[in-house]
């Protein structure tokens, strides 16, 4: 019981720290593979035809066609950072911008509720409705 647990809480950590890419290793490979296919079809096309025209030309389509897959690959790859980065950053009350925006709406309804003298829960105030 203890190692499946393990195994799933590996896998499960591994899914979510490498999830990009394990989604885009495989997408790039099947990529290359079709590059690949569609460079031999064309070669063997050529080599029927009796035809050596694009052949060079069709290299360079293909390594161009490689190197860009590589490319997006790497940006997904590196871009995919943390999302969360911003969430774990301390806010100091010295701090610009300390009680903008959402945050301050937010920091204004805590103090209100700090303010008041009674706190009353729902069920307060089912019981007082009811009781009426």
């Amino acid at each position: 019981m203890w190692n499946n647990l393990l195994k799933l809480t590996l896998a499960s950590y591994v899914w979510k720290r490498y999830r990009r890419t394990l989604i885009a290793l495989p997408v790039l490979l099947i990529y290359f593979w079709l590059v690949n296919l569609i460079h031999n079809d064309y070669l063997a096309y050529a080599e029927l035809d009796d035809s050596q025209m694009g052949v060079g030309l069709s290299f360079v389509i293909k390594w161009v066609l490689v190197f860009i897959g590589f490319i997006i690959f790497i940006i997904i790859h590196f871009t995919g950072g943390s999302r969360n980065s911003g969430e774990h950053k301390q806010v100091q009350p010295g701090d610009q911008g300390y009680g903008t925006g959402a945050s301050a709406s937010h920091a204004d309804a805590s103090d209100a509720i700090r303010q008041k003298q009674k706190l009353r829960s729902r069920a307060d105030m089912i019981l007082e409705k009811n009781s009426q």
